[in-house]
């Protein structure tokens, strides 16, 4: 209900969005990203994001409250099984599912940076668009998400394991882009 209601504010505010705004996977307004919280919940956060991005708000909920802390990957995947979700995941640093993530609309998590996780909003052909919960606000500067050379970004997050989660389940669906 929450992702209509922006909807309609957005549609009456007139705001306006960059055109990298039309290709985002993941495109949450600035209100619903979810920021990293007790001393290092990123991969909780991340999980927080995608699951808002599929519309499951009381789950996400539920994930906020009952997860925090470090987190490692078959720790979540246990996690995610536990809770029933329904999702993939890749620990080979395979590019091919960050594209396929993306060009679903479902953008996924991956570990990135260092001890950290993050989100991957959209991937091009030159770059990977990336949404840090631990600057929410940050990735709207100059209208770009965070944005990182693809062969760049493979090579780090080969670095950092490789791994990456994604949701199954229907994503929301884009915001509208109003001129």
């Amino acid at each position: 209900m929450r992702s209509v209601v922006f909807l309609i504010v957005l549609a009456l505010s007139g705001a306006a969005y960059s055109q990298d705004a039309q290709n985002l996977a993941l495109d949450l307004p600035l209100e619903m990203r979810t920021k990293n919280w007790g001393g290092g919940s990123c991969v909780h956060a991340s999980t927080v994001n995608l699951l808002l991005n599929a519309n499951k708000e009381d789950l996400a909920k539920w994930w906020r409250q009952t997860y925090s802390g470090g987190e490692y990957a078959d720790r979540l995947i246990q996690r995610m099984e536990a809770a029933n979700l329904n999702f993939v995941y890749t620990k080979s640093a395979d590019l091919s599912f960050i594209r396929w993530a993306c060009e679903t609309r479902r953008g996924c998590g991956v570990f990135y940076k260092p001890m950290h996780a993050i989100n991957v909003a959209a991937m091009d052909d030159q770059y990977v668009y990336l949404l840090d919960n631990n600057a929410t606000n940050y990735p709207e500067r100059n209208g770009h998400y965070e944005r990182v050379p693809i062969q760049e970004f493979q090579s780090k997050w080969r670095g950092y394991g490789g791994f990456a989660w994604a949701l199954l389940d229907t994503p929301l669906p884009p915001r509208p882009y109003l001129d």
